[in-house]
């Protein structure tokens, strides 16, 4: 799916009512904003093909490209329940991403993280004027 309108600076949220901590190893699971293969704010929920849970993270987010120091933060969540919220907060000299359980515009508390706020400074990776995502697929499907 996509948006038809191209997206803009702000807030972009997204509310999960399925347990994207537990998905199948060959599935990953992407709300991001993308302007091109070097241009992408992702969150993504996956073990990456790994048999491993619960030792293996499940879940980052991106700023593209992710191999810049700083561009990525990979960690391991565990919902408590089917609901969780989402969000992308993109401005033009930060982006911060975060993720927590239940549908809130912000968690009531701070124990409602499964994993904290992230923020890149300086992070104003594309400007306003393209499409907002959402992407899953298997990892064995081809692109």
């Amino acid at each position: 799916m996509y948006t038809v309108e191209p997206t803009q600076y702000g807030m972009h949220r997204f509310y999960a009512a399925s347990r994207v901590d537990l998905l199948d190893k060959n599935v990953v699971a992407s709300p991001f904003l993308y302007a091109n293969d070097s241009q992408e704010l992702d969150i993504e929920f996956s073990t990456w093909g790994s048999n491993s849970w619960p030792w293996v993270n499940n879940a980052q987010f991106v700023v593209q490209p992710y191999n810049i120091s700083g561009n990525r933060e990979q960690f391991r969540m565990s919902l408590n329940g089917d609901y969780s919220t989402h969000y992308i907060n993109w401005q033009s000299s930060y982006v911060r991403f975060k993720s927590f359980h239940g549908h809130y515009n912000e968690p009531p508390d701070s124990g409602y993280h499964p994993a904290g706020g992230y923020r890149l400074l300086d992070a104003a990776v594309f400007s306003p004027g393209t499409g907002r995502l959402f992407h899953r697929r298997r990892l064995d499907e081809p692109v």
